[in-house]
C-alpha cells in the first residue's frame, strides 16, 4: 500500500471549524489519486471519510437519487462508505445507507438503465423517502461532526504543516515505480471512455473560446422549458456554467442559470 494512513495539515488539525481537517483529507485523497495513485493504494479510512462528505454534500444538495445519479452507482463508492459510517459512529446512517443500497440493489438493469438516462424524475423518486428520512437523522448524528471527530481521534494520523505538506505528497507519488506508463495509460483510457456529456463540454468550450476546469455534478431536476431534464454543470476560465443536451444541440447557461448560447453538437457520437 502507497499510504495506510490518513494524512492531513496540522493547521486543519488545530483550526476551530470541524469541516477543516475534513477538508484538508480530501484535498491529500484529490492530490494522491490526480498524481497517479490508485485508490486501493490509500488508506481505506481515509477514502471512508473522503466518501462519507461527498455522499453528505450530493444528498443536501439534491437527494439521495442525485447521490446516486452521480456516483453511478459505483459499487467501490458505496462500499467505502459503508465501511466508513460504522467507524465514525453513525449507526443510524449505516442502517439507512443499507436500506439505500438494498433499494438499489433490487432495481433491475432496465430500472437502473432509465434512472441514468433520466426517465424515473419524470416519476415518483425512488429514493425520497429515504432522503427525508437522512435528512431527520443528520440532525441527531450530524456527519461533520462526526467525520471531523473521526480524523482528529483517528490512531494512525499523520499531520504536516502545510508548507511541507505537497512536497511530502510528491514524495510519495515519486515511489510509483510505473507513474509515467501508469498516466499515459490512464490518459488513454478516459479518452476512448470519455461520457457524451463531457464530449459535448468539449465542443462548448471550443465553440465558446472557453478553457474547462473541471465537471462538477450531473443535475438530474433541472427543469428547461417546463420540463426536467438533467443538466451538467462545470467550470472554466470564464466562471461556472451549466448545459443541457437537446440531442443536436446543445444549451449553455451561465452562473445565474441565464440560458447564454445554443451550440451545436450534431458532431457528438450518441451513447
Amino acid at each position: 500500500m502507497l499510504v495506510d494512513h490518513i494524512v492531513v495539515s496540522q493547521e486543519s488539525i488545530r483550526n476551530s471549524d470541524v469541516y477543516a481537517v475534513i477538508e484538508s483529507n480530501i484535498s491529500v485523497v484529490n492530490y494522491l489519486l490526480e498524481e497517479g495513485a490508485e485508490p486501493d493504494e490509500l488508506s481505506p479510512d481515509a477514502l471512508g471519510s473522503y466518501y462519507v462528505d461527498y455522499y453528505l454534500a450530493e444528498v443536501l444538495n439534491g437527494g439521495i437519487s442525485q447521490f446516486m445519479f452521480n456516483c453511478g452507482g459505483d459499487h467501490q463508492v458505496l462500499d467505502h462508505i459503508t465501511h466508513a459510517l460504522p467507524l465514525l459512529g453513525a449507526t443510524g446512517h449505516a442502517e439507512l445507507f443499507s436500506e439505500v443500497r438494498a433499494r438499489w440493489d433490487a432495481m433491475d438493469a432496465e430500472e437502473k438503465q432509465a434512472f441514468f438516462d433520466g426517465g424515473l424524475f419524470e416519476s415518483a423518486d425512488p429514493f425520497e423517502e429515504l432522503s427525508d428520512r437522512f435528512y431527520e437523522l443528520n440532525g441527531s448524528e450530524d456527519l461533520i461532526e462526526l467525520n471531523s471527530a473521526f480524523i482528529r481521534n483517528h490512531p494512525n494520523v499523520e499531520a504536516i504543516w502545510l508548507e511541507h505538506l505537497e512536497a511530502h505528497l510528491a514524495g510519495i507519488i515519486r515511489t510509483i515505480p510505473d507513474l509515467a506508463a501508469r498516466l499515459a495509460e490512464r490518459e488513454r483510457f478516459a479518452e476512448e471512455n470519455k461520457p457524451r456529456y463531457a464530449r459535448i463540454i468539449d465542443v462548448i468550450c471550443e465553440e465558446q473560446g472557453m478553457e474547462l476546469g473541471c465537471i462538477t455534478a450531473g443535475d438530474p431536476g433541472f427543469i428547461h422549458e417546463g420540463e426536467e431534464r438533467v443538466a451538467w454543470h462545470f467550470f472554466t476560465d470564464q466562471g461556472h456554467c451549466s448545459m443541457v443536451d437537446l440531442g443536436e444541440w446543445a444549451v449553455v447557461f451561465d452562473d445565474d442559470g441565464k440560458e447564454v448560447a445554443v451550440v451545436d453538437i450534431s458532431r457528438v457520437p450518441v451513447g
